[in-house]
């Protein structure tokens, strides 16, 4: 059997909605107002593992699932017992009296907005918005590639969207050089497969199926 030509992401979209899922209905049945329609989250998580299950094994799109469900449940449990856990400065008896809306929001923003979900909690005449970015792998193996790890440490501890090398080392030390050397050379070893006959025999596979050849990974 040929294994599926995995795009970057599509397990990631299913996280995304079965997390939203799971922490509407816990909510729900913690008791707590939640306006979400989770009807349609329901429909959504059909519609969109429908469409980008050709991308993934059976296998994959169980542990996406399975994902999707266990970062529901850490979201669930911090709005419940500790809400500064997820960076909501609110507390627990606070947002008992709120109406919560949960809106999987990552297909619909551009690729500068991390966002995947938006949690909202409304109260006592005040909105709440809680962005949330997740993170949701086919496999115990992660891509070096992705720019996101680099970026949103330099957001959380330098405040600034981009740095340079020397900034990232000042700040981080030893584990920098050592993440910076091994980006590098994931890159290097990336650029020398897309010039070997195997990546031609992946780049033709990849086109018949997706109508290009710009490989999102």
């Amino acid at each position: 059997m040929v294994s599926p030509v995995n795009q970057k992401g599509a397990n990631g979209l299913i996280a995304e909605y079965r997390a939203a899922l799971t922490l509407a209905v816990l909510l729900k049945s913690n008791n707590y107002t939640v306006k979400t329609d989770i009807a349609d989250l329901v429909k959504k998580l059909g519609e969109t593992t429908k469409r980008v299950a050709n991308e993934l094994s059976v296998e994959q799109v169980s542990r996406a699932m399975g994902q999707g469900v266990a970062i529901g449940e850490y979201l669930c449990d911090s709005l419940l017992t500790l809400p500064a856990r997820i960076g909501l400065e609110l507390s627990v008896e606070y947002l008992r009296g709120c109406t919560f809306e949960v809106d999987p929001v990552g297909n619909k923003t551009n690729s500068g907005d991390p966002r995947d979900l938006t949690i909202t909690a409304a109260g006592f005449g005040i909105s709440h918005d809680l962005p949330v970015s997740i993170k949701a792998y086919a496999s115990d193996v992660s891509s070096l590639g992705s720019k996101s790890g680099r970026a949103t440490l330099s957001r959380l501890f330098l405040g600034k969207e981009k740095v340079t090398d020397a900034e990232f080392t000042q700040v981080f030390g030893h584990d920098a050089t050592e993440y910076l050397e091994t980006l590098k050379m994931f890159k290097n070893s990336a650029k020398k497969f897309y010039a070997s006959a195997e990546a031609e025999s992946f780049l033709q596979e990849y086109e018949a199926r997706k109508g290009h050849r710009k490989v999102n990974n």
